[in-house]
């Protein structure tokens, strides 16, 4: 299963649907483009798309793009309900969860792949593994598996 770039855009294609994930930096994946097949894309393409995607900063509001990942976080800036909430006793409630590793595997048959992303938040002592796949009927598929590394009970509230 190989590691991807630290700065990779991935394209995943099935039945006339594109899911271009981008998955630079250390926060968890961000959906760039989820539709109509973009067709097949160059490194530079997919920059250039990710490079678009980024949001403006228009007057009266925060001084710094918020990046909605696929588990949106409370600490990166995002007012929505978080995609991981719980606790560890009424503390730890607001998880900072930073990318360990980013793999791009086969799946099923050859061509079609996913991404599994791990990724820790040390403080909070949780621990998470997001699975990305796009199915051969076009379906984009994620699961969370959330893992308890700190010591005590972490709840679960919700994922």
């Amino acid at each position: 299963m190989p590691e991807l770039a630290p700065d990779a855009v991935v394209h995943l294609r099935a039945a006339g649907v594109s899911l271009v994930l981008d998955c630079s930096g250390t926060t968890l994946p961000r959906v760039l483009h989820w539709g109509g097949d973009l067709g097949e894309l160059h490194d530079d393409e997919l920059e250039s798309l990710r490079l678009v995607s980024r949001p403006q900063i228009a007057s009266s509001t925060t001084d710094d793009r918020v990046p909605v990942s696929m588990l949106p976080e409370q600490s990166a800036g995002w007012l929505g309900t978080p995609g991981l909430r719980g606790h560890r006793d009424g503390a730890d409630f607001s998880t900072a969860l930073e990318v360990q590793s980013t793999l791009r595997e086969e799946v099923a048959r050859p061509g079609r792949h996913r991404v599994v992303v791990t990724a820790s938040d040390g403080g909070a002592g949780v621990a998470a593994e997001v699975e990305i796949e796009l199915t051969d009927s076009g379906l984009a598929r994620q699961r969370a598996t959330v893992t308890n590394i700190g010591l005590g009970v972490f709840t679960v509230d919700a994922v």
